[in-house]
């Protein structure tokens, strides 16, 4: 049933791209344009005429209390949905008129509970990027504050990590999920409350 559900979020029609896209230099501006959206099936709308701009270089914080549409916010960004009203644009770029692939390979996105798979540190510390090198890799794990306990490891980075990483700690998956998308250097980093799980000193 789920392989054959039709999926809701589909690239734009090249007829749709912008011609000079792959010649595009990207900063990292993220805009929303009043925007709208209401989650499928409901009637009433979880953002409103949401509209402001984060500027690349910054730190722009979504504060709000449980359930007002930090998360959703996100998941516009990343076209986990699709906005009902409104736009998103990436340094003026329609989120709408640009491939899935050009989209996430600028994002660098951790959920509020980190996600890991079955294969190695390496390999997961790697996942989703390209030519992610291992200088990279370490010096990921090195700022979000993983580097103790994957050298703690007897295999080091090539120990096993279990399908949905369940043999690792809370903390540690959350670490691991940070510093797999410090790795692949995106122009936009996207934390959704990606620090709870973390003791306070990493946090910081």
């Amino acid at each position: 049933e789920v392989l054959t559900t039709e999926p809701a979020i589909h690239d734009p029609v090249p007829e749709a791209i912008p011609a000079d896209l792959n010649q595009h230099h990207w900063n990292g501006e993220v805009a929303f344009h009043h925007v709208n959206f209401t989650y499928p099936g409901s009637s009433e709308d979880a953002l409103h005429d949401i509209d402001f701009v984060a500027k690349p270089g910054q730190t722009t914080a979504i504060i709000g209390s449980t359930g007002c549409g930090k998360t959703s916010l996100l998941h516009l960004i990343t076209r986990f949905y699709d906005v009902t009203g409104g736009s998103v644009t990436v340094d003026g770029v329609d989120v709408r008129q640009m491939p899935q692939s050009t989209l996430r390979g600028l994002l660098g996105y951790v959920p509020q509970k980190g996600v890991l798979f079955s294969g190695t540190i390496d390999s997961n510390l790697k996942f989703g990027g390209e030519n992610i090198t291992d200088a990279d890799v370490r010096t990921a794990a090195r700022i979000a504050q993983a580097e103790e306990f994957i050298s703690a490891k007897a295999e080091g980075y090539e120990s096993p990590i279990a399908q949905g990483g369940t043999n690792v700690s809370g903390g540690q998956k959350q670490r691991l999920s940070i510093a797999r998308a410090i790795a692949k250097h995106p122009k936009i980093y996207l934390f959704d409350d990606s620090f709870s799980a973390l003791d306070y000193k990493t946090d910081v």
